[in-house]
């Protein structure tokens, strides 16, 4: 178990979560949060995704930091993050690695297409990277590629 909640580990414990193939940052989500149908479920949603409810188990739950209140709709919820426990199953793994994966991505994308964005409005961008931007917001993005448009600007080689 990590000695506190900066993933700092002592040599034995770290070697031992790598041979034991657990992850070894916790498998976190940001989003809001109301009561279940019932004790043993949270309803969550992704801040990305605040449309979405999973039905989450509260025994898969190792800890719920409460952020602060956040508006979804005409609603008002919970802004939580939710720190799952570690996957046991190798199913279970594989799905943790595909979620800590798509968030990676994610952020990466922020990361790039936030600035060309917020650039896009200001006079001193040069025309070709406009141009780029313009153009791949007319992408369409078809349902096995929700990001086509996103992984366009990506490819924008005129833009900063």
């Amino acid at each position: 178990m990590a000695t506190n909640r900066t993933n700092v580990y002592s040599p034995s414990e770290f070697l031992e979560r790598q041979s034991a193939d657990a992850c070894l940052l916790p498998l976190t989500a940001v989003g809001v949060s109301k009561p279940g149908a019932d004790k043993k479920h949270i309803l969550f949603a992704l801040d990305v995704a605040r449309d979405v409810w999973i039905n989450v188990p509260v025994a898969l739950v190792e800890d719920v930091e409460v952020l602060g209140e956040a508006k979804c709709g005409a609603e008002s919820h919970s802004h939580v993050r939710l720190r799952l426990k570690d996957p046991g199953s190798p199913e279970g793994q594989v799905l943790a690695a595909f979620f800590s994966g798509m968030e990676t991505a994610l952020f990466a994308v922020m990361r790039k297409v936030t600035p060309i964005l917020l650039e896009a409005g200001k006079a001193g961008l040069r025309d070709a990277c406009h141009d780029c931007v313009n153009a791949c917001a007319q992408v369409p993005n078809p349902p096995d590629d929700p990001f086509a448009q996103i992984s366009c600007m990506l490819g924008c080689s005129a833009c900063p």
